[in-house]
């Protein structure tokens, strides 16, 4: 039963399942090369374009200063289109933004995958929902060290709700940790 790929090209009008068509070169003459060439085409035609909507390659900084002047704008509250955009993530970016203009400030490796990899150390069973869900149960205040634990009335514009250092005072349960930990990630991201 001699089976030529050359048929199957014929029948098909030289294109694969998804109407790309298909290289006619010595690849395609073997069944599993041709097959993986195919296959590496569609995954190629299908990153250019999303839900049939033409897709383009942007850094992420770009997308999200422009994503943020085109809320802002629908918002009417755009203004001269100056503003600092965070992107808050695995880890955690700053960029400026001047009308067309997005300079990357910096960042820090800390965010979503820094509290998600400490908590798998002390909580390896839990699931990121999970997480967050005890986080929120917790208080931080029996973990963290506030400035009020030393000025009970804060110190000149440090007011005594202010965290002095995290993660410091011992005890406490995995809830309170955890809204340590996520406090911790929250404030080191704001500066």
């Amino acid at each position: 039963m001699g089976h030529d790929a050359h048929e199957d090209r014929a029948a098909d009008g030289g294109r694969d399942r998804s109407g790309v068509a298909r290289d006619d070169g010595p690849a395609s003459r073997s069944p599993g090369r041709a097959r993986r060439h195919s296959d590496r085409r569609d995954r190629r035609a299908r990153r250019r374009r999303c839900e049939g909507w033409p897709a383009v390659r942007v850094q992420e900084i770009d997308a999200a200063a422009q994503g943020v002047s085109a809320l802002l704008a629908a918002e009417e509250r755009l203004g001269s289109g100056a503003f600092v955009v965070a992107l808050l993530g695995t880890g955690t970016a700053f960029a400026a933004v001047r009308g067309e203009k997005v300079s990357h400030l910096g960042g820090t490796p800390l965010g979503g995958g820094s509290f998600v990899g400490i908590t798998r150390r002390i909580a390896p069973s839990l699931s990121y929902a999970a997480m967050i869900a005890s986080a929120s149960r917790g208080e931080r205040r029996r973990v963290d060290a506030m400035i009020s634990d030393a000025y009970p009335e804060g110190i000149g514009r440090v007011g005594p709700d202010l965290t002095a250092a995290h993660l410091v005072k011992g005890g406490g349960s995995l809830d309170d940790v955890l809204a340590g930990l996520l406090n911790l990630h929250g404030r080191t991201s704001r500066r």
